[in-house]
């Protein structure tokens, strides 16, 4: 194995490991491919390693659809909870809509947790701050980070990850009903 991406996989790991997690991630190549882009990708064709790995397109589509469960899930519960609160179905569709707009993640990416800390940008994307100029490129890899830990560590996993970073919490404070324009 290449020795440089081992360095990578480790620091990179690491960084985001003791931040966000009690453990470290049983496959740490699948952390690492939900954190890569595809311009680090076309600035390192040498690395096989790299390309066999493949980048967050691998892990976004999965991560979205289990987001979209925990954010079902989540309101079910509440429901479930106080039985004075029942959500209609179309109530619960509004709330996966505004709790998983990608511009509401990426917003709560870059503001909360600083995903962009974490990324593995392209020497381009990085030097231009891509993060700062869009307004979906975090949100597309805060869902492909949920789709590694789904792999990683299952729905338990993702419900720990999802507590540990306020998910809920933090989305309220963003986009409580009165910031909203689109409820």
């Amino acid at each position: 194995m290449n020795v440089e991406w081992e360095k990578l996989v480790a620091r990179k790991s690491d960084l985001i490991e003791k931040r966000f997690f009690s453990e470290k991630f049983n496959d740490r190549a699948l952390l690492i491919g939900a954190l890569t882009r595809n311009a680090f990708l076309n600035d390192h064709l040498d690395c096989d390693e790299l390309k066999n790995n493949g980048t967050q397109d691998r892990f976004h589509t999965l991560g979205d659809t289990i987001l979209d469960f925990i954010i079902f899930d989540h309101f079910a519960q509440k429901s479930k909870e106080s039985p004075e609160i029942r959500y209609s179905p179309e109530q619960l569709n509004k709330f996966r809509e505004i709790y998983g707009k990608n511009e509401h993640l990426h917003t709560f990416s870059k503001n909360v947790i600083e995903l962009q800390r974490y990324v593995i940008w392209g020497s381009d994307e990085k030097a231009k701050k891509r993060w700062v100029e869009s307004d979906w490129i975090l949100g597309d890899l805060f869902e492909a980070l949920i789709g590694a830990i789904y792999i990683d560590k299952g729905l338990d996993g993702v419900n720990i990850f999802v507590g540990t970073i306020k998910f809920f919490e933090n989305m309220d404070k963003l986009f409580s009903p009165e910031n909203r324009t689109d409820v």
